[in-house]
């Protein structure tokens, strides 16, 4: 069994790429310094991702809480049945919830 890169330590991994830099010279570090940029952009895409779902999850609870209040509208606020008012607070804490979380992970990358 040969030994693969996904079974080595970062002990060894970091051994490894100074081994690569020494016996590559200048390119060894070319190469290294656009397999770093390939991993930065990996990261920012995966970030990009789950900020279009917390985004679109936002959007879906607050038109789950539109949906709900809709058929009252113009109504007092103790004429809506408490289930649907619950239904509705639910749905707009958790649009909340992923707005925090969508802001929380675009300052990231600040």
């Amino acid at each position: 069994m040969s030994l693969r890169l996904k079974d080595c330590t970062k002990p060894e991994l970091l051994f490894i790429i100074q081994q690569f830099k020494f016996h590559c010279g200048s390119s060894g570090e070319y190469y290294l310094t656009q397999a770093l940029g390939d991993v930065q952009m990996q990261r920012l895409e995966a970030r990009h991702t789950e900020a279009d779902r917390l985004s679109a999850l936002s959007y879906r609870k607050r038109q789950e809480y539109i949906t709900l209040l809709s058929p009252y509208e113009g109504a007092r606020l103790s004429e809506i049945p408490l289930p649907v008012l619950e239904a509705a607070d639910a749905a707009m804490k958790e649009a909340h919830a992923a707005d925090r979380k969508w802001a929380n992970l675009m300052l990231k990358e600040r």
